[in-house]
């Protein structure tokens, strides 16, 4: 069984156009430290987009998504590389 790490799993949904939250990154992917993951690929060199969001309660999280022209270069990237 082959195993993607974490980052990849992120990277793919992010090249999916997805927008990921901690809350998702949690229940999708097994990842307690979003943030720390976003930095690693941010080192990567990927380009990734940070957005203040906020809960019904008041509480303020990120969300993070990719922008539309990487989206496009890594169509093939995440159709191989699957959650």
């Amino acid at each position: 069984m082959i195993r993607i790490s974490q980052c990849d799993s992120i990277l793919a949904a992010l090249k999916r156009g997805q927008v990921i939250t901690p809350l998702d990154a949690m229940q999708d992917f097994n990842c307690m430290r979003l943030a720390a993951r976003i930095n690693d690929l941010r080192a990567m060199g990927h380009e990734i987009i940070t957005h203040d969001k906020h809960a019904p309660s008041g509480k303020r999280f990120a969300g993070y998504s990719m922008p539309q022209a990487t989206l496009e270069q890594g169509e093939m990237f995440a159709r191989l590389v699957t959650r």
